[in-house]
């Protein structure tokens, strides 16, 4: 979404890191398609958001209609956040399509969750979705306006959690310690006090990446080497 970085695993066991565009949408009984604006996140404004088993959980700010599927059936139509079940998925819909959904469906009818990505390469096992792109071949380049990341995540020091690939073709993975807002680094006998997105690119660039990107950071921000934590997570 948004055309974030993401890392990509080939079946050649090596690694890139792109911006892949996706496409998604649900189908409905009359063939219409239906546009997702995002999978498994919460729900604070007027998007349709698709949730997987993989959630848990709905959570939505604001109130709308959920749409539980099972099997590709639709088994419950709800105002209220719901489980996500392990055989279906949800579809949560806010905004003026809340109103307008319920006279278009019903229960027992079908849907299907349809995806497209660009580029569409066979050769792919798996992808690491997250952001912004921190370096890209070679030169320092944070993309965080690009992808649309909020302030919070894209100004200022926090812990932060990175990926890269480097020249020889492997990849790293690296972690900087940070501290909660408002809290002092002395009194917890910590050194590090995080650090901002533009400064871990430069650092990622010299210990010698070529490509790299941010991942999850704040309290997210945790290395665990053979079963124990060997950094200092805030907490």
């Amino acid at each position: 979404l948004y055309g974030r970085a993401a890392l990509f695993l080939t079946s050649a066991r090596s690694y890139e890191i792109g911006h892949p565009a996706v496409e998604m949408g649900v189908l409905l009984p009359d063939g219409t398609m239906l546009p997702v604006d995002a999978v498994n996140k919460a729900n604070s404004g007027s998007e349709i958001i698709l949730y997987t088993k993989h959630f848990s959980r709905t959570e939505d700010e604001r109130r709308g209609i959920h749409i539980v599927a099972r099997n590709n059936q639709i088994v419950e139509m709800t105002p209220e956040d719901v489980d996500i079940p392990s055989d279906g998925f949800v579809v949560g819909v806010h905004g003026p399509m809340a109103d307008i959904l319920p006279t278009k469906i019903t229960v027992g009818d079908t849907l299907e969750p349809r995806y497209a990505m660009t580029p569409d390469r066979a050769d792919l096992r798996y992808i690491l979705g997250g952001g912004p792109r921190l370096v890209a071949d070679g030169a320092v380049s944070v993309t965080s306006q690009k992808e649309k990341f909020r302030k919070d995540i894209a100004q200022g020091r926090a812990a932060r959690t990175a990926i890269a690939i480097m020249k020889d073709g492997s990849m790293a993975l690296a972690v900087v310690d940070g501290l909660p807002r408002g809290k002092s680094g002395a009194k917890r006998g910590i050194e590090s006090i995080g650090i901002t997105l533009q400064d871990l690119a430069a650092w990622l660039k010299s210990a010698g990446a070529v490509d790299a990107m941010n991942l999850d950071g704040g309290s997210s921000t945790t290395m665990v080497i053979n079963g124990e934590i060997v950094n200092s997570p805030t907490l």
